[in-house]
């Protein structure tokens, strides 16, 4: 156990320990020179043995592999051949039942198309069939999808049920979209047919597959991806049944590393807490695999070129060699077989070469005991020195990682016997305190991207539509005369955190606090098309956050401008000390508005080009048409009332409503009909009370009678 005051040792030591270890189980390795004597027997005979056995785990792959691509070609011939609707979801359903009756290998297939809908039969895990379908739409402007499952029966092999294929509806996130699937994605990208890497089915918890093959219009425009899946499991279901002496197995890896099949099942996932993967040949368990895996990624590195800087594991063609586990020789013998251009599979049996020579073996194995004996000494100390190395490294390249994306909560130091790590653990702890500090001075969004990109900051911008936002307090003054400075940066605290807050959680960028100013903007550094939506959505929260926090007592009133336009954003200021802000003429627009809040009462006020760019659901009126400093013509400027999300149907309607009569009220004023102005704006007060615009107009109507 680590104690603050006991001895630590040097890193140099430490590796000196290591290389003694590796020095004294090469000197055994050497003395295993009795091996090659031996080598071309056991070359022959594992050669024999392997064609073997390898021959029919590789035809059963090549069936199920071959038997995919033929039904995906025959969907997508069907297709555009124009037998096979991809529109008449009910066809593609009972098309996809004869599919799998067809197929007995294939679990499931499938179709997505680019509007985000799918539908697919899918062979359960205790044989039934079973049809899933997905269709994305918008209600009321909102994304949603139909979701059904069908159990298939009957002679005709149709889908049982007399009900439409979509009958249930569930608004909300989106439950599965194709587009987002990898097999989806990889065959677009692919251009063509496309193979997935290996993944875990769930709920079975099985290795599986995807063949997809994409499908275009005659105009070149991507509709959609037909798919073929089978598990994965035959193979280790066969490879039980495989008889390879006493001890030897077969698997099956992938370039990547990964256990395709093992004549153990369980061997190819690794279950986690929270989800499962495609077990890694590195971690497993089974010493044979771990070292098949260790001994083909060497030779990769050594021999595979190009490739070998591509794929953990590449062999051409057949290989055999040996290798020790546990003391005991090995036989491996690996035969590639390729599933794609970019993806192939490994046959591999490991196999003690003991049990090929037998009697050959056992006559000089007296002789090498004593190395043995030295080597699993050495093996030992060698695991000793680099586990107490190996898990604070590790630890220490966990916590770097993630200081690169600003995760910097405080943790336990790292501690470990050698001295250089225990320090550089100290030193990752103080850099994570000063980070933390230099967190609050700039937004973190600024630096994960940067850090993503992986570039530092540069002076230099673009020209980008963004939305702009401008928050004051109302008399402040007033209320700092109130407070001593102490409390009133509490107050102001309060106040900042609240704004900035509901800004960043909508997707904004706190840009600066200007005295008991806020300045925010939507749509940089991370692009949205719905900017001026979303801030005008922020901006009424905001004001319903200060409600709040007048409810508690707090002095808070605030006016908000928003402006929507072309403005310069990116890190402006020297080549030492920069700012990540925007400049242009929207910026002084959206200005100008949260001052003109003071004139008509109103909370927030919006641009022309910000209004234009509103959804339906967001309710909004015109206030009035003035003259902005710093802008040559007259602009309007609009109010947001609420949003229907919000709002109840009753809500709803007395909103419209009082919008209705202002707006024909302001219409009757600026056309002169100073009467009719009165009795509408009147009208709108009985309609929504205390509404300070209407109330701003009565006053000039009066004034101007007067």
């Amino acid at each position: 156990m680590y104690r603050p005051d006991g001895t630590k040792v040097f890193f140099r030591t430490a590796f000196n320990v290591l290389v003694i270890s590796v020095i004294a189980f090469t000197g055994l390795v050497i003395g295993g020179f009795y091996f090659y004597t031996t080598i071309s027997l056991v070359e022959r005979l594992s050669t024999d043995l392997f064609d073997e056995i390898s021959r029919r785990p590789q035809e059963l792959a090549e069936r199920h592999l071959e038997g995919a691509k033929a039904a995906a070609s025959l969907n997508l011939g069907l297709a555009e051949a124009g037998l096979l609707d991809i529109g008449d979801y009910d066809g593609l359903a009972d098309h996809f039942v004869q599919i799998l009756r067809a197929f007995p290998d294939i679990t499931i297939a499938a179709w997505g198309d680019e509007q985000g809908s799918s539908v697919l039969a899918y062979r359960t895990y205790t044989g039934d069939l079973e049809v899933h379908a997905w269709h994305q739409r918008l209600m009321d402007g909102v994304p949603a999808t139909e979701f059904t499952v069908h159990a298939a029966a009957g002679p005709s092999g149709g889908v049982q049920s007399d009900e439409p294929l979509f009958h249930e509806l569930t608004t909300g996130t989106r439950r599965f979209d194709p587009r987002q699937r990898p097999w989806y994605r990889g065959a677009v990208e692919q251009g063509g047919p496309h193979w997935t890497e290996p993944y875990v089915w769930s709920p079975q918890d099985v290795p599986g597959i995807t063949y997809g093959v994409p499908m275009y219009a005659d105009s070149g425009e991507l509709e959609g991806v037909f798919t073929i899946d089978f598990e994965l499991e035959f193979l280790s279901l066969f490879m039980q049944e495989l008889s390879v002496k006493e001890s030897g197995k077969v698997f099956i890896l992938d370039s990547a590393g990964r256990i395709i099949a093992h004549p153990n099942p369980v061997r190819t996932v690794d279950r986690q807490a929270t989800s499962s993967s495609v077990a890694h040949a590195l971690h497993s368990r089974d010493p044979a695999v771990a070292g098949a895996y260790q001994l083909l990624r060497d030779y990769t590195r050594e021999h595979g070129g190009e490739a070998g800087r591509r794929y953990s594991m590449y062999v051409p063609e057949k290989l055999q060699t040996v290798f020790d586990m546990d003391g005991e020789r090995q036989v491996l013998v690996t035969r590639p077989l390729p599933i794609s251009d970019s993806m192939v599979w490994y046959i591999t049996l490991v196999i003690p070469e003991d049990e090929l020579l037998g009697d050959v073996r056992r006559s000089v194995r007296m002789t090498v005991i004593v190395c043995i004996f030295i080597l699993l000494l050495s093996l030992i100390a060698g695991l000793l020195v680099s586990s107490s190395i190996k898990r604070p490294l590790r630890a220490m390249f966990a916590e770097v990682e993630a200081m690169g994306s600003l995760d910097l909560m405080p943790k336990r130091a790292i501690r470990s016997y050698i001295r250089e790590i225990d320090q550089i653990g100290d030193a990752i702890e103080r850099t994570k305190s000063s980070l933390r500090s230099f967190e609050k001075y700039i937004p973190a969004e600024i630096v994960r991207q940067l850090q993503e990109q992986g570039e530092e900051a540069r002076l230099g911008g673009e020209h980008r539509e963004l939305t702009i936002l401008f928050c004051d307090l109302e008399d402040f003054s007033g209320i700092a005369s109130r407070y001593s400075p102490q409390d009133l940066v509490g107050l102001l605290e309060v106040y900042f955190r609240e704004i900035s807050q509901v800004i960043r959680e909508s997707g904004g960028t706190v840009d600066k606090f200007i005295g008991d100013a806020v300045m925010g903007f939507w749509g940089a550094p991370v692009e949205s098309a719905l900017h001026a939506a979303t801030a005008a959505r922020a901006a009424m929260q905001i004001q319903d956050r200060l409600q709040v926090l007048r409810d508690d007592g707090y002095p808070f009133h605030a006016r908000i401008g928003l402006c929507s336009g072309e403005v310069m954003v990116g890190n402006i200021g020297a080549h030492d000390r920069m700012n990540y802000t925007v400049i242009g003429q929207s910026v002084n627009i959206a200005n100008r508005l949260e001052s003109l809040n003071k004139i008509y009462g109103t909370g927030v006020l919006v641009s022309e080009s910000t209004r234009v760019q509103f959804d339906d659901d967001l309710l909004v009126r015109r206030v009035d048409t003035v003259r902005v400093n710093g802008v040559g013509e007259r602009v309007a400027v609009y109010q947001p009332m609420g949003d229907r999300h919000r709002l109840d149907s009753d809500e709803t309607e007395v909103v419209l409503q009082g919008i209705r009569i202002y707006e024909q009220a302001l219409q009757a004023y600026e056309d002169g009909d100073m009467p009719e102005a009165v009795a509408q704006f009147l009208s709108c007060l009985r309609v929504m009370p205390g509404d300070p615009a209407a109330r701003y107009f009565l006053a000039r109507l009066d004034a101007h009678e007067s």
